[in-house]
Protein backbone atom coordinates (compact mmCIF):
# COMPACT_ATOMS: atom_id res chain seq x y z
CA UNK A 1 0.00 0.00 0.00
CA UNK A 2 1.48 3.03 -1.32
CA UNK A 3 1.72 6.22 1.04
CA UNK A 4 1.40 9.03 -0.92
CA UNK A 5 -1.13 10.88 -3.16
CA UNK A 6 -1.18 8.42 -6.53
CA UNK A 7 0.95 8.61 -10.11
CA UNK A 8 0.41 10.99 -12.48
CA UNK A 9 2.53 9.02 -15.09
CA UNK A 10 3.63 5.55 -15.67
CA UNK A 11 6.54 5.31 -13.80
CA UNK A 12 9.86 4.68 -16.24
CA UNK A 13 11.08 1.34 -17.21
CA UNK A 14 12.97 -0.72 -14.64
CA UNK A 15 12.31 1.46 -11.85
CA UNK A 16 9.06 0.64 -8.90
CA UNK A 17 8.15 2.93 -6.75
CA UNK A 18 7.69 0.83 -3.20
CA UNK A 19 6.29 3.59 -0.61
CA UNK A 20 6.54 7.65 -0.63
CA UNK A 21 6.38 8.71 3.00
CA UNK A 22 5.66 10.33 5.71
CA UNK A 23 2.80 11.89 3.70
CA UNK A 24 2.54 14.82 4.76
CA UNK A 25 5.95 15.54 3.98
CA UNK A 26 7.18 18.09 7.08
CA UNK A 27 11.17 18.18 6.71
CA UNK A 28 12.01 15.09 4.52
CA UNK A 29 10.52 12.77 1.53
CA UNK A 30 11.71 9.53 1.30
CA UNK A 31 11.36 7.30 -1.95
CA UNK A 32 12.07 3.94 -1.46
CA UNK A 33 11.60 2.32 -4.73
CA UNK A 34 13.14 -0.60 -6.52
CA UNK A 35 15.91 -0.44 -9.72
CA UNK A 36 16.21 -3.51 -12.21
CA UNK A 37 19.56 -2.51 -13.48
CA UNK A 38 21.82 0.32 -13.45
CA UNK A 39 21.07 3.57 -13.81
CA UNK A 40 21.22 7.20 -13.19
CA UNK A 41 17.83 8.26 -11.60
CA UNK A 42 16.87 11.78 -11.02
CA UNK A 43 14.23 13.47 -8.47
CA UNK A 44 12.62 16.56 -8.88
CA UNK A 45 9.46 18.46 -7.25
CA UNK A 46 7.49 20.60 -8.98
CA UNK A 47 4.62 22.75 -8.05
CA UNK A 48 1.06 22.69 -9.76
CA UNK A 49 2.37 25.41 -12.24
CA UNK A 50 4.98 23.38 -13.40
CA UNK A 51 7.86 25.12 -11.50
CA UNK A 52 11.00 23.47 -10.55
CA UNK A 53 11.20 23.54 -6.86
CA UNK A 54 14.26 23.36 -4.83
CA UNK A 55 17.23 21.73 -6.27
CA UNK A 56 17.32 18.26 -8.15
CA UNK A 57 18.59 15.52 -6.43
CA UNK A 58 20.34 12.81 -8.22
CA UNK A 59 21.44 9.01 -7.74
CA UNK A 60 23.95 6.83 -9.12
CA UNK A 61 22.36 3.00 -8.75
CA UNK A 62 25.79 0.85 -9.65
CA UNK A 63 23.30 -2.32 -9.50
CA UNK A 64 19.64 -3.79 -9.55
CA UNK A 65 18.59 -3.38 -6.12
CA UNK A 66 15.87 -1.41 -3.35
CA UNK A 67 17.28 2.07 -2.72
CA UNK A 68 16.07 5.01 -0.69
CA UNK A 69 16.26 8.44 -1.59
CA UNK A 70 15.64 11.05 0.97
CA UNK A 71 14.62 14.40 -0.05
CA UNK A 72 14.90 17.92 1.85
CA UNK A 73 11.45 19.71 1.79
CA UNK A 74 12.11 21.48 4.86
CA UNK A 75 12.00 25.12 2.53
CA UNK A 76 9.14 24.07 0.66
CA UNK A 77 5.84 25.50 1.67
CA UNK A 78 2.86 23.89 1.99
CA UNK A 79 0.68 22.28 -0.92
CA UNK A 80 0.58 19.19 -3.13
CA UNK A 81 3.41 18.96 -5.49
CA UNK A 82 4.62 16.92 -8.66
CA UNK A 83 7.67 14.69 -7.64
CA UNK A 84 9.17 13.61 -11.00
CA UNK A 85 11.38 10.66 -11.12
CA UNK A 86 13.42 10.34 -14.46
CA UNK A 87 16.19 7.52 -15.13
CA UNK A 88 18.92 7.14 -17.88
CA UNK A 89 20.75 3.61 -17.56
CA UNK A 90 22.08 1.06 -19.52
CA UNK A 91 19.74 -1.39 -19.37
CA UNK A 92 18.73 -1.84 -23.08
CA UNK A 93 14.87 -0.51 -22.84
CA UNK A 94 16.76 2.76 -20.79
CA UNK A 95 18.44 3.80 -23.96
CA UNK A 96 16.51 7.52 -23.64
CA UNK A 97 15.06 9.06 -20.39
CA UNK A 98 12.31 8.42 -19.15
CA UNK A 99 10.38 9.81 -16.28
CA UNK A 100 7.16 10.05 -13.96
CA UNK A 101 4.93 12.04 -11.98
CA UNK A 102 4.01 10.98 -8.36
CA UNK A 103 1.36 13.75 -6.44
CA UNK A 104 2.79 14.52 -2.97
CA UNK A 105 1.54 16.75 -0.18
CA UNK A 106 3.94 18.95 1.94
CA UNK A 107 2.08 20.22 5.06
CA UNK A 108 3.51 21.67 8.56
Amino acid sequence: NLNYLGKISPLPIGIEINNVYPTPAKEYLIVNFSAAGSATVHFELYDMTGKLVGAPNWRQLPYSGTYEQMLDVRYVPNGVYNLVISTVGYHPDWERQQQAGIKVNISR
